[in-house]
């Protein structure tokens, strides 16, 4: 079976914003749209969510596509790292979330780095090695994000680690 990140059957959908803002996502969806600190979050509901069919609910979280390693707050204090917090709100989305949903839209502004870093995260807590498999499909998944997704479900006690 070929399936990519962006394939609107998967279970875990990985689109850009644009992307997101066009192409119909069918069933039952939670949206996890990651943004930076430059996007509006009532846009991203106006543009995303609130004219969409099968929409069920919303995680909006902010962190730019970096490392502790790769970043520099002198020379970019406006750039936001990915947290423990952060890795533990989506955890926990995901979770309330999962047995109610048929799949999730994860969007970051390229659908490239931080969505499918998330959504192959996910798709790890849940067993699902196809999904996790799709989310490489014509994306670099971010590890730092899923490592601090794997983290936090541990420390939750969810998923695997229940």
């Amino acid at each position: 079976m070929n399936v990519s990140a962006c394939d609107v059957n998967n279970r875990f959908v990985v689109f850009s914003r644009q992307m997101a803002q066009t192409i119909a996502v069918p069933g039952r969806y939670a949206v996890i749209s990651i943004n930076d600190n430059r996007e509006d979050p009532q846009q991203t509901l106006a543009d995303i969510c609130n004219v969409r069919r099968g929409y069920t609910e919303i995680l909006q979280v902010v962190f730019d596509d970096l490392t502790p390693e790769s970043h520099d707050p002198v020379e970019f204090p406006h750039l936001v790292v990915m947290t423990d917090a952060i890795a533990e709100e989506i955890v926990r989305f995901w979770d309330r979330c999962r047995n109610d949903v048929d799949r999730f839209m994860i969007h970051c502004t390229a659908g490239i780095s931080r969505s499918s870093g998330v959504g192959s995260a996910l798709a790890r807590l849940e067993g699902n090695r196809e999904a996790e498999a799709a989310c490489y499909v014509g994306t670099v998944p971010n590890m730092y994000v899923r490592r601090l997704i794997d983290r936090a479900a541990a420390r939750l006690r969810v998923g695997p680690y229940a």
